[in-house]
């Protein structure tokens, strides 16, 4: 009888602990929610040091590097260098696998699937990269009757 009231006790202290666990966890996600947008607020990257709760996978992890690198820029809202682009996609868990044979490729690789991908990524006049879509929206934007050659 002293085993089952023990049980007892132990599987409502577990429920417990359960419990706090999860609104723990919920606390965490809501935490990293409002440092993610106070850093797009202030236009910053995010650090790498967010950490990532058990069973969470790497934001690029399994994804190809242009798909990766769309949705980093998408996220961010503003055009980035190649630098900040490859150390966002590597912290962010992005395996470049055996499609890279040396480490020091791993930057370059990133560089040429952005050049290459002209339909997705737009260079800017200071050599970052930006989302075409976002030089779309902006022609879209123009008043009715502009021609797109001079005024």
């Amino acid at each position: 009888m002293r085993t089952n009231q023990g049980q007892e006790a132990l599987r409502s202290a577990i429920q417990v602990l359960q419990r706090d666990l999860s609104h723990r966890m919920e606390l965490v996600e809501q935490t990293k929610a409002i440092l993610s947008s106070l850093y797009t607020y202030i236009g910053d990257e995010e650090p790498g040091f967010l950490p990532r709760l058990p069973g969470e996978t790497a934001r690029y992890e399994g994804k190809g590097v242009a798909t990766a690198a769309k949705e980093f820029l998408d996220s961010r809202g503003a055009a980035a260098s190649v630098d900040e682009i490859f150390a966002a996609l590597k912290e962010g868990g992005l395996r470049f696998g055996s499609t890279v044979s040396k480490k020091g490729e791993e930057r370059r690789w990133v560089l040429e699937s952005l050049r290459k991908n002209t339909r997705t990524f737009q260079r800017t006049s200071d050599g970052a990269f930006a989302l075409t879509l976002w030089y779309r929206r902006k022609k879209d934007n123009r008043p009715s009757g502009h021609t797109g050659g001079r005024p």
